[in-house]
């Protein structure tokens, strides 16, 4: 909603949704390339896998078969 507001002041059209899958990378791809997305806008949350920085499985698909730019948000995780 917040996004959806700053847009249509600054005169931008977006589009959003919230999308629920059993396999979420495939779902936003396939959601991408049906509508002509021009742009996926991805959280990310900060996750540690063996002591190392983790992006799961869902944000290197989408970076990877993205038909658009993606841009990524890292939760800030103070130390």
């Amino acid at each position: 909603t917040q996004a959806e507001k700053i847009a249509l002041e600054e005169g931008f059209q977006i589009e959003t949704d919230l999308l629920q899958a059993r396999n979420p990378g495939p779902s936003i791809v396939d959601e991408a390339i049906e509508r002509g997305i021009d742009l996926i806008v991805m959280g990310l949350t900060y996750k540690r896998r063996y002591g190392q920085f983790n992006m799961g499985s869902v944000t290197p698909y989408v970076l990877k078969n993205a038909p658009c730019p993606v841009m990524l948000f890292q939760q800030y995780q103070p130390e």
